[in-house]
């Protein structure tokens, strides 16, 4: 029987990938993944995008598993908001296995000289920023994985207008990359720095 793996290929920089992983992307006949993750790996190999068709992308890989050795790269680790979740409920345990990646959550607390076991972890990508107000109420520390939507400078705005006001915030963007950079800021500031950050951003959000 065949499998399908699911690698995670760190935060950005190729530095950040670990030697297994390479090695089961060298091993690879079919890669799948977004269109960011396609374009910065110029494989040689045939690729299938994702892009919203997750369900379409299942019945691939549980109908070629037995015949093509296919690898699905997900960005920063597998185990954290990742296609994975999807994958692991509609095949079986043994028709998959998961390469971990380093993710940004690591990279984001390592560049703060700081531990992360105490975070509360969320996502905005792809739901609603509502819930968003409990978390930041109700912990000390936030993790949050930002998209287009729900930049960093609206999730700031949101929190002021339910009355959240005072919160130190990092933001990270890029990180791993040339152009990263870090912001220390809070609620206040970041509402007006709409225009300032616009890469790939995660943040935390703490008291």
């Amino acid at each position: 029987m065949g499998k399908v793996y699911i690698i995670g290929i760190g935060p950005g920089s190729e530095e950040y990938i670990t030697p297994e992983a390479w090695g089961a992307i060298q091993d690879a006949e079919v890669i799948i993944g977004s269109e960011r993750i396609l374009s910065a790996f110029k494989l040689d190999k045939r690729s299938i995008t994702l892009k919203g068709n997750y369900s379409e992308i299942i019945d691939y890989i549980k109908g070629y598993k037995d015949s093509e050795r296919i690898a699905v790269l997900v960005s920063g680790d597998p185990g954290i908001f990742s296609f994975s979740n999807q994958i692991s409920k509609r095949l079986n345990r043994d028709e998959y296995e998961i390469i971990p990646g380093i993710s940004v959550v690591q990279i984001a607390m390592a560049r703060l000289g700081e531990p992360w076991h105490d975070l509360h972890i969320i996502s905005l990508h792809g739901r609603g920023i509502d819930g968003i107000y409990h978390s930041v109420q109700s912990s000390d520390k936030v993790f949050v994985f930002t998209d287009k939507k729900n930049t960093p400078s609206e999730v700031a705005a949101y929190l002021y207008k339910r009355g959240i006001k005072n919160r130190e915030i990092v933001v990270f963007e890029n990180l791993t990359l040339f152009d990263e950079k870090i912001i220390y800021t809070d609620i206040m500031d970041l509402m007006n720095k709409r225009d300032d950050v616009t890469g790939l951003c995660v943040m935390l959000i703490r008291k």
